[in-house]
């Protein structure tokens, strides 16, 4: 394979306006009008520290964020400002399309539940502990490695991301089981 091929993670329009009202709302009005309340009524700077934080926050949110996924020459990769996370093409042991149900009926471990994409360390009875880093609900792929934790994606374009998948898995000889 020459290169790589990546997969837009675009967020439905209520993921978006969900995003862009906490960010104004939280993260910006309540800090600053409590900082500045408190300023007034206490005469000192240090509250700003408050909103300092609180920025601080929705950027490490914004880093962590699925922008994409990509598979690339020895690997899947979900493209994140923060450093891509990766599964080898040889530790998978099977691929497939799962329904909604999956990205929601979870318990989050270490997670963002709907600011920026649902991503981070869950837990589910049929799963056990794995990883997911979507944007949708309706193109959810399940990544289950022979080794680690599984990763659930959400690819826009779900079908050629199995297709060219299957041909990278048949192209390198491994015995990967890839539905859908």
């Amino acid at each position: 394979m020459d290169g790589y091929r990546e997969y837009s993670a675009t967020m439905p329009g209520w993921m978006k306006l969900m995003t862009y009202g906490v960010t104004v709302l939280v993260g910006i009005v309540v800090p600053v009008g409590v900082a500045v309340a408190a300023q007034q009524d206490t005469g000192t700077y240090w509250i700003w520290i408050f909103p300092v934080f609180m920025l601080f926050v929705f950027y490490i949110a914004y880093r962590y964020r699925p922008k994409g996924y990509r598979l690339g020459e020895t690997s899947v990769e979900v493209l994140r400002d923060a450093g891509n996370k990766a599964i080898e093409y040889d530790n998978i042991a099977s691929v497939k399309p799962v329904p909604a149900k999956v990205g929601f009926r979870t318990i989050g471990l270490w997670r963002s539940g709907g600011y920026f994409g649902i991503y981070g360390i869950f837990w589910r009875r049929d799963l056990g502990v794995y990883e997911m880093y979507i944007t949708r609900a309706d193109t959810l792929v399940q990544i289950t490695p022979k080794s680690g934790r599984a990763l659930v994606i959400s690819p826009d374009e779900r079908e050629r991301f199995l297709a060219e998948l299957r041909d990278i898995v048949a192209a390198r000889k491994l015995e990967v089981a890839i539905e859908g």
